[in-house]
């Protein structure tokens, strides 16, 4: 690497170079005069991929030029995201810029990134919107994010254009993916994500350097690191005193990813389903629970994954004593607000398996609404929610149902909802239920399907009857929409230790 910083500069960009010298003077007069202007320290990391032009020519001048610009030389081409994790290595900044070297993305737009780049927001990226290439190429790109979002919640206009914190990069590079999609890595750090839309321009001089068959192999890698990156990788850990790379197994980190995702899904995506409301719909699914629990009225009851309380000022409403349990502080916040001090509910922020003590063993019931399908350990999660019940307690779940075709299609086609945040429900089946509930110490009960329309037929008062005449037609029972899980807690389960 040629150059050298003295102290770790306030930004670092990265900078992918392959067959665009002709851009770099221009390039970096831009870059230098907007972040002088925003009076922030920097260093350009412009990383050679084996460019065939002379950008190694151009790029030394400009280290002789400005001390701030460095060089990573890579022998061989690694492509625009191997080149790019090659310059996170490097990084010394406090926020890492990512931006194509081309003029394509303009520097002028990063000011903008940063005025929203915070805590809340560690990843911010310039959504491409705009004909900035042949109408074939955007449906084709559209297709390739549109999956990528449906797979990972990765922004579906997110592409090599962002900025992030330097503990992301961090969490980054500890991905061990011989061939590295940058957008997928991103998504599964389960840092939150913005996308700010910004006009892409087109390309005024050359060609870009993704063909056809070179754009097929990056959709095919993307893919590829989806998969890779799944439920269960390997996080690569160094051990300072002794430099040793140790391989670990990472289910607690994939909770506490799974975690932070879930509070971003539903921190940033409130759907208007989950305010409360007293329609037939959610009325139908609170009175078909009570009916399965045969719950007397004043019992306690304790609602996991409560949201903005669209069931639980149902269940208050109707006698009982309830208290909410969510993950999201925001739904939980916008419970109070709608409760307006109509009943006492307790709120407790914070996940099942990492619940106050002084909650184990106070309850009559726990009961859930459509929360199942967003937990990440399915049997610890149960036996965690078993320390809630009083001796003989009883559990009970509303859960969508895999086998009815309707999910599918609103996953496939709701702008809110993506196949990460929601795909889940295809785990709702009686044998991995069953199994988990009986670990618990849960003596399962007969699995209660109901329902036949969408809710906004059964909220309409003249289909409502006929909701409920179908839903008893025996031919489908198997399909209907809605199911429930529910039993009786059998043994009093262990403590924690």
């Amino acid at each position: 690497m040629i150059g050298k910083v003295s102290s770790p500069p306030d930004i670092s960009v990265v900078l992918p170079v392959y067959r665009t010298a002709e851009f770099l003077d221009p390039l970096y007069q831009r870059l230098s005069s907007v972040l002088k202007s925003q009076l922030l320290s920097y260093e350009f990391i412009f990383v050679d991929d084996a460019s065939p032009d002379n950008a190694q020519e151009v790029l030394q001048r400009l280290v002789r030029q400005d001390p701030d610009v460095r060089i990573v030389s890579l022998n061989t081409n690694q492509g625009q995201h191997g080149a790019v994790m090659e310059g996170f290595r490097h990084a010394q900044g406090k926020i890492i810029a990512v931006m194509d070297a081309d003029l394509q993305d303009e520097p002028e737009v990063i000011p903008k990134l940063l005025a929203d780049l915070n805590e809340r927001h560690p990843i911010v990226f310039a959504g491409r919107v705009g004909k900035y290439e042949s109408a074939f190429r955007l449906w084709c790109s559209k297709l390739h994010k549109g999956l990528l979002f449906i797979l990972t919640g990765l922004p579906r206009n997110a592409g090599m254009f962002f900025v992030c914190r330097s503990e992301v990069v961090k969490r980054l590079l500890g991905f061990r993916i011989s061939r590295p999609f940058i957008p997928v890595l991103l998504a599964r750090t389960g840092f939150p994500m913005l996308s700010l839309p910004v006009v892409r321009k087109k390309r005024t001089i050359g060609q870009s350097a993704y063909s056809h068959w070179k754009r097929f192999r990056m959709t095919f890698n993307a893919l590829l690191c989806v998969l890779k990156t799944g439920p269960s990788f390997w996080v690569k850990i160094e051990n300072e005193p002794k430099k040793e790379t140790i391989k670990i197994q990472t289910e607690a980190l994939r909770h506490h990813l799974h975690n932070r995702e879930q509070i971003f899904y539903f921190d940033r995506k409130i759907k208007t389903t989950m305010i409360p409301e007293e329609t037939p719909y959610n009325q139908k699914q609170v009175e078909a629970l009570l009916q399965v629990l045969g719950l007397p009225k004043g019992a306690k009851i304790l609602e996991v994954g409560c949201g903005m309380g669209r069931q639980t000022f149902l269940l208050a409403k109707r006698g009982y004593q309830v208290d909410g349990l969510d993950l999201v502080p925001y739904l939980l916040q916008k419970l109070h607000e709608y409760n307006k001090g109509r009943f006492a509910i307790r709120t407790f922020c914070c996940d099942v398996l990492d619940h106050p003590s002084e909650m184990d063993g106070q309850y009559d019931a726990v009961v859930g609404f459509f929360v199942l399908h967003h937990l990440d350990a399915l049997h610890a999660s149960f036996s965690a929610m078993a320390r809630f019940l009083k001796p003989g307690g009883m559990m009970g779940f509303v859960e969508p149902n895999p086998y009815n075709l309707l999910y599918y299609f609103q996953i496939l086609f709701s702008p809110r909802m993506t196949w990460k945040g929601d795909g889940g429900f295809i785990r709702m089946r009686k044998r991995i239920l069953f199994h988990a509930m009986e670990q618990a110490g849960i003596s399962p009960g007969p699995v209660i399907r109901f329902g036949f329309f969408p809710r906004f037929f059964v909220n309409c008062p003249r289909l409502t009857d006929l909701d409920t005449f179908l839903a008893r037609v025996p031919f489908w029972n198997a399909f209907l929409p809605f199911q429930i899980f529910w039993g009786k807690l059998d043994t009093i389960p262990s403590k924690r230790t």
